[in-house]
């Protein structure tokens, strides 16, 4: 099992991950400049030596790309058996990036209620769906009902915020307030979309971080015909 580790999070981003399943024979020692925020759960406290699994949290403002080695060693011989880089990519909540791998989902930009514009990557799963829009409908000549019209009817998208700290959560909600929403693609496009603010709540008392799951329509209509 490889011991390299790639990671791409923004500040505040929490993750808790592992290099192995820990088999009470092997430990592991971090090399090089380890951040602050990187916590490393002790195999023997108060030594260099730890347990397989960590944390990390950067904090808010964090950015740029912080690497560092990990060795790991048999315990009963202290013999030096892999090693491997942990290298983590941290990018500050306010900045479009990473828009280059696929590593997102949706990239939305809205007008700040305070000023200037906002972006933000969501890298949850996304759920398509038509809306039901509204209708009438006649009874032509022959006694059968019709529809004569149907209006309102959009395209949407169901999108998870995947896994966000609180100050994330505050960020996010902006956009709910916002009167302008775009739908950022791949082509430089802005497509403006319509954010359902009654799908967003705030995030639990005591909670470390939330996940939404939120709708927004497409703001143009699907054209159909009438009779």
């Amino acid at each position: 099992m490889s011991l390299n580790k790639f990671y791409k999070v923004w500040d505040m981003g929490y993750v808790k991950d592992k290099f192995e399943t820990f088999d009470g024979l092997h430990y592991f020692k971090y090399t090089g400049t380890v951040p602050t925020w990187f916590t490393k759960e002790p195999f023997i406290v108060g030594s260099v030596n730890n347990y397989p699994t960590f944390s990390f949290l950067p904090p808010i403002t964090t950015s740029g790309t912080f690497t560092f080695g990990v060795e790991k060693y048999l315990a009963s011989t202290a013999t030096l058996v892999d090693s491997g880089v942990v290298t983590i990519d941290v990018q500050e909540q306010t900045q479009a990036v990473w828009n280059t791998d696929g590593c997102y989902t949706a990239n939305l930009v809205w007008l700040d209620p305070s000023g200037g514009w906002e972006s933000y990557l969501f890298v949850g799963n996304q759920q398509a769906f038509q809306d039901k829009g509204t209708s009438s409908m006649f009874v032509n000549s022959d006694g059968e009902k019709r529809f004569h019209r149907k209006d309102e009817v959009h395209q949407g998208t169901i999108i998870s915020t995947g896994n966000v700290s609180s100050a994330h959560a505050d960020f996010i909600a902006d956009a709910f307030k916002s009167i302008q929403v775009y739908l950022w693609g791949a082509g430089n496009d802005f497509t403006p979309i319509i954010i359902n603010p009654e799908t967003f709540k705030k995030v639990k008392t005591g909670d470390s971080y939330a996940r939404y799951d939120f709708e927004f329509r497409y703001a143009v209509e699907d054209v159909i015909q009438t009779q």
